[in-house]
C-alpha cells in the first residue's frame, strides 16, 4: 500500500526536472521529450526474467522509447527491503540492458517513536552487467555540514537512453538535490503524523 512517505518522490522528481528545463540544463525540446508516469505496469518481453510484471513507485520513459531508462522504488526498510533489492535487480538485469538506473527510497521508522529516517541509494550496472550500489545519500537525519551538496548524478545517457535526442550530449550530468527530497518527504510525514529525525 502506497503513502504520502512512499510517493513524496514523485513530486521531487518533478520539482528537479522543472530546475533541470529552467536552468537551462535541459533545452526546451529535452524536457518535452523527458517523460515520468507513475502506477504504470510494465510488462518484461525479453531478457533474463521474461514475461513478469512489475509497477515501479515511478518510471521514467522519454518520448518513443518502449521500455523504461530509469525505475524509482520506495518503501518501510523494516518490512520491505528483500523486495525493494530483488526488484532493483529485476529491473536493472531483466530489463535487458534499456534500465540504467534505480534508486531506492527506504525509510526506517524509528522504535518507540513518530520519527523517520531515511535514505536514498542510486544503483547502475558495471562492465559485466552486474547491478552495482553506486552512491547513497542520508535523507534524514540532515548529516552534519560537508563543503558539497548531497545530491544523485545522473547522465543524459541514463536518463534518455536510446532516446536521447540528436546532438545532446550522454555525459552531460543530471543531479537530483537531496534537499528537495528532504523537503517533500518532511510535508509527507507531516500528513502522516510523522517526523524526520
Amino acid at each position: 500500500m502506497s503513502t504520502e512517505l512512499h510517493d513524496c518522490h514523485q513530486v521531487w522528481w518533478q520539482q528537479e526536472q522543472k530546475r533541470w528545463a529552467r536552468s537551462g540544463i535541459l533545452t526546451s525540446a529535452e524536457d518535452d521529450h523527458l517523460r515520468f508516469q507513475v502506477g504504470t505496469t510494465v510488462k518484461f518481453q525479453e531478457g533474463h526474467y521474461p514475461n513478469p510484471h512489475k509497477e515501479p513507485d515511478l518510471l521514467i520513459r522519454p518520448k518513443g522509447v518502449s521500455f523504461p531508462t530509469g525505475v524509482m522504488k520506495s518503501g518501510w526498510s523494516e518490512s520491505s527491503m528483500r523486495r525493494l533489492q530483488d526488484d532493483m535487480k529485476l529491473w536493472l538485469v531483466g530489463g535487458n540492458g534499456a534500465v540504467h538506473a534505480v534508486l531506492l527510497l527506504k525509510w526506517t521508522k524509528v522504535t518507540g517513536t513518530n520519527s523517520v529516517k531515511g535514505e536514498v541509494e542510486l544503483y547502475t550496472r558495471n562492465n559485466q552487467d552486474t547491478p552495482i550500489l553506486q552512491h547513497t545519500e542520508t535523507v534524514s537525519p540532515v548529516p552534519p555540514q560537508t563543503n558539497s551538496t548531497q545530491q544523485i548524478t545522473l547522465t543524459m545517457g541514463m536518463v534518455f537512453g536510446s532516446g536521447i535526442l540528436p546532438g545532446s550530449n550522454p555525459n552531460h550530468q543530471l543531479t537530483l538535490e537531496i534537499v528537495g527530497l528532504r523537503g517533500c518527504a518532511a510535508e509527507a510525514m507531516g500528513r502522516m503524523g510523522l517526523v524526520p529525525v
